[in-house]
C-alpha cells in the first residue's frame, strides 16, 4: 500500500506555551500533536501528509515554528493551513 497519498488534517490551535490550557480546553498545541502522530504511527506504521488546521492568528507564527521542529522530529511533512486552502485529490 502507497501511504504517500494519505492526508491527516488536524487541529494546532496553539502554541506549545499555552499547552495547559489546550488540555484543559481539549485542543492541541506542537508538542500535544506531536504525542499523538507518535501514537498514530506506532499503530498505523507510517505518518501521513499532515493539514493543521485551526490555529489563534495570534500564536500562528509561533505554532509554525514549532511544527517546523516537529516535523524533523518525525521525520513527517507538516503543512499550516491557511484560508482558502485547496487540495486537489
Amino acid at each position: 500500500m502507497i501511504h504517500e497519498y494519505y492526508i491527516l488534517a488536524i487541529e494546532a490551535t496553539t502554541a506549545n506555551e499555552f499547552i495547559k490550557g489546550a488540555r484543559e480546553a481539549k485542543h492541541l498545541t506542537p508538542s500535544l500533536l506531536k504525542e499523538e502522530l507518535l501514537s498514530f504511527q506506532n499503530i498505523k506504521g507510517y505518518l501521513p501528509k499532515i493539514i493543521t488546521v485551526h490555529m489563534f492568528p495570534q500564536d500562528q507564527g509561533k505554532i509554525e515554528i514549532e511544527l517546523k521542529q516537529v516535523a524533523t522530529e518525525l521525520n513527517a511533512t507538516i503543512i499550516p493551513g491557511y484560508e482558502d486552502m485547496q487540495i486537489n485529490l
